[in-house]
Formats: C-alpha cells, sequence, structure tokens
C-alpha cells in the first residue's frame, strides 16, 4: 500500500532529473527506459530499469526514522521542535531515495548497465543511509542552535535543581 506511492515517487524524480541531464529516458509507473546516450540504438544499448517494492525506500524510511527518533529524543530541543526534527526524516529519506534511483540510471547510461544493477544497486544504500542519518543529525543540531534548545534545557535543569533544593529533595536526574 505506501510502497507503490513511494515507488512512483523515485521514478518519476529519477526521470525529471536524468530527462534534464540529456538523457532520452521514459517512465511508465515503476519502470525507466532508456537508450545509453551516444551509443547507436541497439538492443545492447538498451537498458529497462523497473523499480521494484525493494528500491521503494520504506525500508530505508523505517530505519532511518528509528533511528532519528532516537536522535531526536536525545537532542535539546523543545518537545514541539523534537516532533519537527522526526518528521523532518521522511522527506529527506524520500528525497535520498530519489538521488539513489538517479544515480543508479546515471550509472547504466554512461558506465555499465550491468554494473549498475548488481554491485551499484546492492552497495549504493549503504553510504547514502549513512550520509542520510548524518545529515539528519546535523539539522538537529542546527535546530538546537536556532531555537536555543541549549539555553532551555540549562534553565530547566537549574528549574528543577532550584526546586528540589528547597522541597529538601535529592538531585533529579536529566541529561547535562
Amino acid at each position: 500500500v505506501v510502497t507503490t506511492p513511494l515507488r512512483i515517487i523515485a521514478t518519476r524524480g529519477a526521470h525529471f532529473i536524468t530527462s534534464h541531464m540529456g538523457i532520452e529516458i521514459y517512465a511508465s509507473g515503476v519502470h525507466l527506459d532508456f537508450y545509453r546516450p551516444g551509443l547507436p540504438k541497439t538492443g545492447e544499448n538498451h537498458v529497462m530499469l523497473d523499480i521494484a517494492d525493494a528500491c521503494s525506500g520504506i525500508h530505508s524510511i523505517m530505519a532511518i526514522k528509528a533511528l532519528h527518533a532516537i536522535t531526536a529524543y536525545l537532542s535539546r530541543l523543545q518537545l514541539k521542535w523534537k516532533w519537527v526534527l522526526f518528521w523532518l526524516a521522511l522527506p529527506i529519506t524520500t528525497a535520498s531515495n530519489v538521488i539513489r534511483i538517479t544515480l543508479l540510471v546515471l550509472v547504466a547510461a554512461y558506465y555499465d548497465p550491468k554494473f549498475a544493477q548488481t554491485f551499484f544497486h546492492d552497495k549504493s544504500p549503504y553510504p547514502l543511509f549513512i550520509i542520510v542519518f548524518l545529515l539528519l543529525v546535523s539539522i538537529g543540531r542546527l535546530m538546537e542552535r536556532l531555537t536555543k534548545g541549549e539555553a532551555y534545557w540549562k534553565a530547566l535543569k537549574e528549574s528543577e535543581k532550584k526546586q528540589a533544593e528547597q522541597e529538601g529533595n535529592v538531585k533529579p536526574w536529566r541529561r547535562e
């Protein structure tokens, strides 16, 4: 149910980008069809790519969302900004999948279709996953600076410390 729209987004995004890069590419549903540029339009230079359910990006989205939920929770942001940070993972991960499919088309068009559909296809999600996660962590740190999240947590900690001292309680636990 969710994978089909994600596959269509990835296909249309890759089609849009690569068609503006000079590749005569056709998209139909979740299929990309093109001839390798600069080569004769023969059967051996014809490339057809089908964006399968596994290439929809759903696995990346789920993994990034899980890791990013932890990152958002541990960030020094107010709750509303934690939710903004958490939901930013969805469009960024979807865009990264479009970039991955675009790179796959470019490797198939300008280098080798077999390499693109085997090694590149199988290994490209890992560095992209790391890049997306680091990008989201960086956005979280930037949001902390822009929203004064560090100052918010320091003020909250001081407030709790004063309240605990007034009540004679032990110091409340809070990440510092």
